[in-house]
């Protein structure tokens, strides 16, 4: 098996944290209009655009507010903030994470956003297992119907 390396994410001191031959992969999609289901051809369905932004990287769970928002200002002083990334124009990224579970949002204006929780209220969780890398999918679904 051929092992991968994979660039560490980037601190608030804008220093690299080092490669890691594991981690997340994956990609930031903006949702709009109606995503509804249909069995009709003709029918419009609302817009899927992906999203070039930062992808904000927390050690562990995450208790959310209630709200799938979270003020960047307020993330930024968090003590289990490891760091972030970016995706592309595509809206994929990746970054090498050593083994264990993190929280990922994704950047959008003053915000940090994902619309997924636990049961216990926290923003959903990752694991990154040694050798493996996690797929994520980050949507941002505020302005969507389903």
């Amino acid at each position: 098996m051929t092992q991968v390396s994979f660039s560490g994410p980037i601190t608030l001191s804008q220093q690299q944290l080092p490669h890691q031959s594991q981690g997340i992969s994956g990609f930031v999609v903006y949702l709009s209009g109606n995503q509804m289901p249909t069995n009709q051809s003709d029918e419009s369905r609302g817009n899927s655009q992906p999203v070039r932004t930062k992808i904000w990287i927390f050690s562990g769970k995450i208790l959310s507010t209630g709200s799938p928002r979270w003020p960047l200002d307020k993330a930024q002083k968090h003590p289990r903030l490891i760091g972030w990334t970016m995706s592309d124009a595509n809206g994929k990224f990746q970054v090498g994470l050593p083994s264990g579970e993190y929280t990922v949002l994704a950047e959008y204006g003053t915000d940090l956003y994902l619309n997924k929780f636990l049961g216990d209220g926290s923003f959903a969780s990752v694991q990154v297992i040694n050798n493996q890398v996690t797929e994520v999918q980050l949507f941002n679904d505020e302005n969507a119907a389903f």
